[in-house]
């Protein structure tokens, strides 16, 4: 006879939930890092991203959002972006798109230097960011993903166009675009505050640069004007805008007269120290009626007669003309090589008579 089958019992251990798709906050909802007020939360993410680079940004707010829910909400994860690769923009366009990610408004892309279709997967991720406000585009190698007197080619260059609410936007490495190019994009941008393109080289002089009123916030502003004056007359409409200029490059004495009388507006100016008359260069700041802050930056080919130039006169003259000015910096050789103690005791005293911060060194070489 058989014996009737046991029906196996059931476990009555719970299975093991699968892995989170996301980091898990840390800390339950009622522990007292959860119950920190937003406000305090928000200056405490404050203070821990300053003077970070976007990578190391992100991570920290990671770090952040895992410590509880609260702080999850509070980090925003999802408002940055470190892509580096067109590949996984390609991927992150996608997710947007089809699965309702949240598009960042900060966005650090790069894209390899070799590879068919770069372009137009990066193209495919801006896109998908019509909200974005801050990019930083860096193209490896300065590898022309179209013609190479025109490097974004045409799927790039129509993304970045339809990004009309951009206000910083950082191009660190070489670049190389046509004016029709660089001024289609600039006309499209017109919330811009800040365009740092220190590497950007124009391949010609065509086209007309938008004005003061078609970039109203414009302030800050780094982009090669040398070496031809007809190149620097060519941007004069973005100089006029700008209240913050960083030309840190070397201009011949043409050059630099005509950059000085576009810079109507400024407020802050850095200018390379090399490819100039530089004894003349003070007596120009005078014309600029509304600088506040000026530096001075050596250059890495300096010539010795033009180092001469500047002499510790010349910048007294200059402080007692001007009356906007609030902090002077200048290369620490002139303290240390070039003027001796009395004149630096000179210049100091009247720094501090017209209440001007004065400072020697660090230079940032052009």
């Amino acid at each position: 006879m058989d014996r009737p089958r046991r029906t196996p019992r059931r476990s009555t251990t719970a299975a093991a939930p699968p892995p989170a798709p996301y980091l898990r906050p840390q800390q339950p909802a009622d522990s007292p890092a959860a119950s920190l007020p937003t406000e305090t939360l928000k200056q405490i993410l404050e203070l821990s991203l300053e003077g970070l680079t976007l990578g190391t940004s992100q991570k920290n707010r990671l770090a952040f959002g895992r410590v509880a829910v609260h702080w999850w909400s509070v980090a925003e994860v999802n408002k940055q972006a470190v892509v580096k690769s067109s590949f996984k923009a390609e991927k992150l366009a996608q997710a947007i798109r089809k699965h309702g990610k949240k598009s960042p408004t900060t966005l650090y892309l790069e894209i390899e230097a070799l590879g068919a279709g770069r372009g137009q997967r990066a193209a495919s991720l801006l896109s998908a960011c019509r909200g974005l406000e801050y990019l930083e585009l860096r193209i490896v190698d300065g590898s022309p993903l179209g013609r190479q007197d025109d490097q974004l080619g045409k799927p790039l260059y129509e993304a970045l166009q339809s990004l009309s609410s951009l206000k910083t936007v950082l191009l660190p490495e070489r670049i190389q675009l046509t004016s029709a190019t660089f001024f289609g994009l600039l006309a499209s941008w017109t919330r811009l505050e800040v365009l740092r393109a220190s590497e950007l080289s124009l391949s010609d002089s065509g086209g007309a640069a938008p004005s003061a009123e078609n970039l109203p916030s414009l302030t800050t502003l780094r982009i090669p004007l040398g070496p031809s004056l007809a190149h620097a007359r060519h941007l004069e409409p973005l100089l006029s805008a700008s209240k913050m200029y960083d030309g840190a490059q070397a201009f011949t004495n043409d050059c630099l007269e005509a950059v000085i009388d576009a810079l109507k507006s400024v407020e802050t100016l850095t200018i390379g120290f090399s490819g100039h008359d530089a004894g003349t260069l003070f007596g120009r700041l005078c014309r600029l009626p509304q600088l506040k802050s000026f530096r001075l930056r050596q250059g890495r080919r300096v010539l010795r007669i033009s180092l001469s130039s500047v002499t510790a006169d010349g910048v007294v003259a200059f402080l007692q003309q001007t009356t906007t000015l609030r902090s002077l910096k200048l290369p620490s050789s002139f303290a240390s090589k070039r003027w001796s103690s009395d004149d630096v005791a000179k210049v100091t005293a009247k720094a501090v008579e017209n209440e001007v911060e004065l400072r020697f060194g660090g230079d940032a070489k052009a």
